[in-house]
């Protein structure tokens, strides 16, 4: 969504009618919205089974997010930040202005495996819950982070990036079977060499 919100409120509807109770939905619409059109979406929305609702505005517009707070909690409909979210400090600024019941992490943006570990534990230690994954990612950032959320991740993952390019970077692709990625035990992860020769578009030596 993010679009229009009469019509976007529509399609949702169309999805929780296809759904019937049967899954849960995750809206998102990637800053599209301004506040009014925000509130004017979420007031049009019945909450049947939507999980969770992400990143209404713009990244950096914290105050329009906060004006479509209220009224997505009068709805019942929680609310998740993506791309608002860097660091722990914006973490610790979602939990203190009570932005988002949700906060969507991802490797590419903490960098390190335990950096990445420690915001997943800190969402949870103030009362929020972490999401994790990235829908543009490779298969190699993607394995990395299901290996994470085998660990510490308790809900639908989003690393679903590398379902998206014709091809990969792994001589063995990961499976994914029935909405999940399924890693055998013993598997480890090859780069194939010679797709990334094909795919690069630069490259740097040193010397």
């Amino acid at each position: 969504v993010g679009f229009a919100p009469e019509g976007d409120a529509r399609m949702v509807a169309m999805a929780q009618r296809a759904v019937a109770g049967r899954a849960r939905i995750r809206i998102d619409a990637n800053q599209g919205f301004s506040a009014p059109q925000a509130i004017d979406f979420v007031s049009r929305l019945s909450s049947e089974s939507i999980e969770l609702f992400e990143q209404p505005c713009a990244a950096g517009d914290w105050v329009a997010h906060a004006r479509v707070v209220p009224v997505a909690r009068e709805r019942g409909i929680p609310l998740m930040l993506d791309e608002s979210i860097y660091s722990e400090r914006e973490i610790e600024r979602a939990a203190a202005s009570g932005a988002a019941e949700y906060i969507k992490v991802k490797l590419m943006k903490f960098s390190s495996l335990a950096r990445l570990e420690a915001a997943i534990a800190r969402i949870r230690a103030l009362g929020m819950k972490p999401v994790l994954g990235n829908g543009v990612a490779t298969d190699i950032g993607c394995w990395m982070e299901a290996c994470v959320a085998a660990r510490h991740i308790d809900n639908a993952g989003e690393m679903n990036g590398f379902l998206k390019p014709r091809e990969r970077l792994l001589a063995d692709p990961l499976a994914f079977r029935d909405g999940a990625i399924e890693i055998a035990a013993g598997w480890s992860p090859r780069v194939d060499v010679a797709a990334l020769d094909r795919l690069a578009l630069a490259r740097l030596r040193n010397g």
